[in-house]
């Protein structure tokens, strides 16, 4: 009796399992992301087949794949879901946004910045976008910029009669009400200002759909286009201005992936409140790293990111970036001379006695490069790696 009831189940569990296995064959194009490990990829192909990879040059290379949804992610991802999916009707923090419901073929889900997730049935015609290189991306993937801020039009990005303005220069202060009153269908906003962060709160429990991104690396950026062109459903314009920008930015970093004396560098944001030291935790850090050059303030067991003497305490330096970050260049750069170049404390660093100090292009390393990526790599490429002169 033992033994009977042993087979009949032996023969449920398999019956279950194949049944369960023959209903698992079709294929998911989804993205799996570790949030703890940055630049880490997991594409999910099928049920039992993954990507992945922790080397930048690999992630680049993952674009030329043939696969739907396959793209690097950091914070956030877009991808493509069956018409059969249905979000949890919940607004807690990192879950499912409930304004709208994916209901066909067509249907996506964007997860932002925030975690939060939002599914778009028809690209949104009334945009505000809030933050002004934001207001590029998406109007470089094919939609219409309707709210803007004062940057946005100061930069030349947008037209002042075409666009309705609200809020201070850069958007950190928008009048919350005026905007419930505008009633945009998408509002695109940047997690690096805690004053987004808040507003993305209210508007969501507005039912307004919200999006927070946040640009920090190149991959960053080809997200955030890949978002805009699933929402938009425009994926020629992700050609344009992602796959063939890609091309270029993956042709530098091999080119100097082998360089056998990489040069230290330090990189610093200039305003007139003061100088900043950055490692990885700025785009351009993370440009340098990915070139190879050793960043010694990413080296240092200084944690301030203010300038001290004591950052050069193991290590001298060959190159030095600035970044301004003002407007009035000129009087900021007259705070740089004063306080470090000029300054007696730093004469025997190796760049200021070499003049080798270089100020960047504002647009392209003070706001994001967006479309121009490849132009900021070839830039900061040939600063880095000189080409000798024939």
């Amino acid at each position: 009796m033992t033994k009977k009831i042993y087979f009949a189940f032996l023969l449920l569990f398999v019956i279950t399992f194949c049944g369960c296995s023959n209903g698992s064959k079709k294929e998911s194009h989804t993205l799996i992301y570790d949030s703890n490990s940055p630049y880490h990829l997991y594409g999910s192909i099928s049920l039992n087949q993954q990507i992945k990879t922790s080397d930048a040059t690999g992630l680049y290379k993952l674009q030329k794949l043939p696969l739907a949804g396959i793209f690097p992610v950091r914070n956030y991802l877009a991808k493509q879901v069956e018409s059969s999916y249905v979000p949890a009707p919940t607004k807690e923090p990192g879950s499912v946004q409930t304004n709208a419901k994916p209901n066909n073929n067509n249907s996506h889900v964007i997860i932002d910045a925030s975690g939060f997730f939002t599914s778009f049935t028809t690209p949104p015609k009334k945009v505000a976008v809030l933050f002004s290189s934001y207001a590029q991306v998406w109007q470089d993937g094919g939609g219409v910029v309707s709210i803007t801020v004062p940057d946005s039009i100061n930069r030349g990005l947008v037209k002042k009669d075409a666009v309705t303005v609200i809020g201070n220069g850069d958007g950190r202060s928008i009048n919350v009400e005026r905007l419930l009153k505008l009633k945009p269908d998408l509002v695109i906003l940047t997690n690096d200002f805690p004053e987004h962060v808040e507003l993305a709160e209210i508007l969501r429990d507005n039912e307004i759909k919200t999006l927070l991104f946040q640009v920090d690396s190149f991959l960053d950026y080809l997200t955030m286009l890949k978002s805009c062109t699933t929402i938009l459903n425009t994926q020629d314009r992700y050609h344009t201005y992602g796959t063939e920008v890609l091309d270029t930015v993956e042709h530098i970093v091999e080119d100097t992936s082998n360089v056998k004396n990489p040069p230290k560098v330090l990189f610093l944001l200039a305003s007139l409140q003061g100088i900043k030291v950055k490692g990885t935790n700025h785009f351009v850090g993370d440009m340098l790293n990915e070139m190879k050059a050793i960043n010694i303030a990413s080296e240092s067991s200084i944690l301030s990111d203010k300038l001290n003497p004591e950052i050069f305490s193991t290590s001298n330096v060959d190159q030095i970036y600035i970044s301004i970050m003002e407007d009035n260049i000129e009087e900021t750069k007259k705070l740089v001379d004063q306080e470090f170049i000029k300054n007696p404390a730093y004469q025997n660093l190796k760049a200021i006695k070499e003049n080798k100090i270089y100020y960047l292009p504002k647009d392209l390393f003070s706001y994001k490069p967006n479309k121009n990526w490849g132009k900021a790599y070839e830039y900061l490429a040939n600063l880095l790696y000189p080409k000798e002169s024939p």
